[in-house]
């Protein structure tokens, strides 16, 4: 029987898959969303139902399955790998030698780099339905932040908190109007901010950050003052987790380094993100240059399976393969 790859992406709110064969041929990739799955046990059937709709879809099985890489999130530290590694194994009914586990920052970040491995600095801000960051020295010494990061952090979650709380203070005059409030009241179908404020008082309307993001970017869009001070504020944050963490890595902040933004947070207001980073981190790192990464995290998942099988830096027909085979799963 022939074996193939299978690389995945799982974060708390998405799953990535892409199905590959040894020479880094794409057979198939598949998108799959989902309400948060806040790092319970659900995410393992979830898993194993989208594998194995991946692997029917192209008539392969699971005995098809030379090697699997899943870049997961949560998997901070060795015992949380170790534990993921055995479920996951027990889940899809695989050997463990077949099973590898890594965090999905890693993958995040082994996507915006080179396809062809430099030994550089790097490192990413990853930043979807929650936020992470992971830093990589020239000289291999790797460092990611995981359940460190505080909760005020969290991406989209903190994006949307930050716009409503931006809107309650207007209401109460501790700063001038924003255009947020009218689209918080298009968003509910409300006519004031005190029948929304009621509302969510009473529990009569659920309170859900994640979803009030995209108002937030649309003020921003609209050169709106209170929602550029968000992303300002939380582009500080995000660019010290990245500075603080240099020592881990034993880089000093005169050295090069390469900052890749990813996720889904990032596909909104990208120049005013990426702007608003390079601003904070040029104020430490004179040396720092930002980019966005033009790949999905699975693409990173999938680079490190096929370094982990065919050796590292991959041969240059395998990346051929790759760019000419690869479909966004996304789009």
């Amino acid at each position: 029987m022939k074996n193939i790859l299978v690389a995945i992406d799982q974060g708390n709110s998405k799953t990535d898959i892409a199905i590959a064969s040894y020479n880094g041929n794409i057979l198939t990739t598949y998108h799959h969303e989902y309400e948060q799955i806040n790092f319970n046990e659900h995410r393992w059937e979830i898993i194993n139902n989208i594998v194995l709709d991946a692997l029917h879809s192209i008539g392969y099985s699971i005995d098809n399955i030379g090697h699997l890489l899943a870049a997961v999130c949560g998997a901070d530290d060795n015992n949380d790998i170790i534990r993921m590694h055995r479920i996951l194994s027990d889940t899809l009914n695989l050997s463990q030698d077949k099973v590898s586990i890594v965090n999905d920052s890693w993958a995040a970040l082994r996507a915006g780099m080179s396809f062809k491995y430099k030994h550089e600095n790097y490192a990413v801000i990853y930043a979807g339905t929650m936020f992470n960051c992971t830093l990589l020295s020239q000289n291999g010494y790797l460092y990611t932040y995981g359940k460190r990061i505080n909760g005020c952090d969290n991406a989209s979650y903190a994006i949307g908190r930050a716009a409503w709380e931006a809107v309650v203070d207007s209401y109460n005059g501790f700063h001038e109007s924003t255009i947020m409030e009218p689209l918080f009241l298009k968003f509910y179908n409300k006519e004031t901010i005190f029948d929304l404020i009621t509302d969510f008082s009473s529990q009569k309307i659920f309170f859900s950050p994640i979803q009030y993001s995209s108002i937030l970017f649309v003020a921003a869009q609209e050169n709106d003052i209170i929602a550029n001070q968000i992303i300002n504020k939380l582009a500080y944050r995000w660019s010290m987790y990245i500075i603080n963490g240099l020592s881990k890595v034993h880089i000093n902040k005169e050295a090069e380094i390469k900052i890749i933004l990813t996720g889904g947070i990032f596909k909104n207001c990208s120049n005013l993100w990426l702007k608003s980073i390079e601003l904070e981190l040029t104020k430490y790192l004179k040396n720092a240059s930002c980019i966005l990464s033009s790949f999905e995290p699975v693409v990173g998942a999938t680079l490190l399976l096929l370094e982990k099988i065919n050796g590292a830096p991959l041969d240059d027909n395998i990346i051929h393969n790759l760019k000419r085979t690869y479909v966004n799963p996304n789009i």
